[in-house]
């Protein structure tokens, strides 16, 4: 990747768009979401810097980013607020132009102790996030063409399981974070 003014200082996750052209870091030293253009899909040595979007509101410290299905929605979520945080575009996987409007916010219930990582999972039907115990746990969503409207927890949020290569499993090879 090119060195641009608006490296990242603390990466906390990466995720790639469903084809592989556009790599998105999350900055959380900067409270950024920033995306790369990749002229080689899934090559990220041919990447270019190609924008960020501020999320310091609503999220001080975001922790993972994932996209939904069209790629008109970018979901932030993060230690600050254990919500996923929705920001908007008018153009698919734009951070340019991505915005987020107060109390646009996805509620986990019941509620989740600091998220670090989450992902859809390549059907858009389920979530699974890594909390603060390190325990790999998934979510049903209430979803709409790969939108998500809302997160349910298992009753007794049961541990899925912590060992990576689940994780992998779980997340697909194309979302990697």
């Amino acid at each position: 990747l090119e060195k641009t003014d608006f490296s990242p200082t603390m990466v906390t996750c990466f995720n790639f768009d469903q084809d592989g052209n556009y790599l998105f870091i999350c900055d959380a030293g900067n409270d950024r979401v920033m995306k790369y253009d990749l002229s080689i899909p899934w090559n990220i040595s041919s990447g270019t810097a190609a924008g960020y979007v501020d999320v310091t509101t609503p999220e001080t410290t975001p922790r993972s980013i994932f996209w939904n299905k069209a790629g008109d929605q970018l979901y932030v979520v993060g230690t600050g607020t254990n919500k996923i945080n929705v920001f908007k575009t008018t153009s698919p996987y734009s951070v340019n132009n991505a915005t987020y409007t107060a109390g646009d916010q996805i509620e986990i219930s019941p509620r989740v102790s600091s998220v670090y990582n989450m992902k859809m999972t390549p059907g858009y039907t389920k979530v699974v996030y890594h909390d603060y115990y390190y325990y790999t746990r998934e979510a049903s969503i209430g979803s709409a063409n790969g939108t998500i409207n809302s997160v349910s927890l298992p009753v007794g949020n049961t541990n899925y399981n912590t060992n990576l290569t689940q994780w992998n499993a779980y997340i697909g090879t194309s979302q990697t974070g």
